[in-house]
């Protein structure tokens, strides 16, 4: 069966509407909101984030809008009334939510945004012989996007005068350990207690490459992340978390993407802590690396991989408390989009095989060159099942020779010096350059 243009517009606008609608009024438990200027653009230390965020989440309503023949104006208009009504029910209305003229601002360009790639004509319908280039285009520069937004994801701890905590109540969320410290070390450096560190210079260092022991006695497992030990600086702004969660290890740090106002994942080890025993005194020893992170509790080593491309997602949104299984589906979705794209503006099997093999070349080649660690294979899986996951959906958006259906049209209404909706269905179809 053969979906029309406006078929697709009209879905677009639908599910985007919805998807706004998820994002944006539900709760977010343990906010209390309100704490940002309603004026700003990039309003808070994760402003980047949410502006850029924002910006994606409108885009399918303005291509939809786009694909339906409407103007920009009226893209605008939609983003900006629709935007205008998240916000004042995010004021009023949606607990642990914030309001403010950036939201405005970035879901309104989105909007905009959405509906200039709905009618660029170069990019849906090239001539055949730039299909498979474009398509190729397409496909490295997502790998490459993953490669830079991987970079990001690195220690990068704040010059300040640090403050060692144990077993703190932090609040946001966080619960309290109810175990005791009794001795940590970071590095070289012993500490008997919390409190201020003399040698902040030499533990900022010391965090490129985290190396820590604590000696501790052991509490209940957690229900949500309770830190064991932490550091803060003298803003009360957070440099590192060692906590549980459960059975889990969680090592939290700041990292590059944090002084860029970007998001960012923490580091999990999943049923790491599953061998503690409430009440008993041990030694935890953490090591981490861009390639791996290892613990030693009791003399039993364990070693995981580090951050991969799979991880980027979180520079944009992470729910602190999300476990290992929704980690995992949201690497998998968030590639597979990522690379479908590139599957859906496929000319033909040729060229999807070429993009295929660019796509796995460079997500397992390039995170080592970076010092990384190799994009597992389940990520791996992701990337292909969005190539083809993209390329079969275009066929049924194609006319009956496979070619992509040409998207010249106009906004409806045509009138004296205003192009009329051309007959899409009628359009001459021609051969791709990969001979599909």
């Amino acid at each position: 069966m053969r979906i029309g243009q406006k078929q697709i517009g009209a879905g677009l606008v639908v599910l985007g509407a919805l998807a706004i609608a998820a994002a944006t009024l539900t709760p977010v438990p343990g906010s209390m909101g309100g704490g940002t200027s309603r004026i700003c653009l990039i309003c808070h230390d994760r402003g980047m984030a949410d502006f850029v965020s924002n910006i994606i989440l409108f885009a399918p309503l303005g291509l939809g809008l786009a694909l339906l023949g409407r103007r920009w104006y009226f893209a605008l208009a939609v983003g900006a009334l629709y935007s205008l009504t998240v916000e004042s029910l995010q004021l009023d209305v949606i607990a642990g939510r914030d309001a403010n003229f950036g939201d405005l601002v970035a879901n309104s360009l989105g909007a905009v945004t959405g509906w200039f790639f709905g009618v660029t004509r170069s990019w849906w319908r090239p001539t055949p012989d730039r299909a498979a280039t474009r398509a190729i285009g397409v496909t490295v520069a997502g790998s490459a996007l993953l490669l830079a937004a991987l970079v990001l994801l690195r220690p990068a701890p704040q010059e300040a005068t640090y403050y060692l905590q144990w077993t703190p109540a932090l609040g946001g969320g966080m619960h309290i350990y109810l175990g005791e410290v009794t001795e940590t070390r970071i590095g070289p450096l012993h500490f008997d207690g919390p409190g201020k560190i003399a040698a902040s210079d030499s533990v900022r260092a010391l965090l490129h490459r985290p190396d820590w022991a604590v000696t501790f006695r052991a509490g209940l497992p957690p229900r949500r992340i309770a830190p064991i030990v932490s550091i803060y600086d003298e803003e009360q702004d957070e440099v590192v978390v060692l906590a549980a969660a459960g059975h889990d290890l969680v090592y939290r740090q700041r990292l590059l993407a944090n002084q860029l106002l970007f998001d960012g994942a923490d580091l999990r080890m999943a049923g790491a802590l599953q061998a503690l025993q409430p009440g008993r005194n041990v030694v935890l020893q953490y090591r981490q690396t861009l390639r791996e992170q290892c613990l030693t509790l009791d003399g039993a080593r364990t070693c995981e991989r580090g951050y991969t491309v799979g991880d980027t997602w979180s520079l944009l949104m992470f729910p602190d408390n999300w476990g290992f299984t929704e980690r995992t589906v949201m690497a998998f979705a968030f590639l597979s989009g990522l690379f479908g794209l590139g599957g859906f503006l496929s000319p033909g099997p040729r060229t999807l095989a070429v993009q295929v093999a660019l796509a796995v070349g460079v997500l397992l080649a390039g995170p080592p060159l970076l010092g990384y660690a190799p994009t597992p294979p389940v990520q791996l899986l992701a990337a292909l099942t969005g190539l083809v996951a993209g390329w079969t959906i275009a066929q049924f958006t194609s006319g009956k020779d496979g070619g992509r259906e040409p998207s010249g049209f106009a906004p409806s209404g045509a009138g004296p010096g205003r192009p009329r909706l051309k007959d899409v269905s009628s359009a001459r179809s021609y051969t791709r350059s990969d001979g599909t």
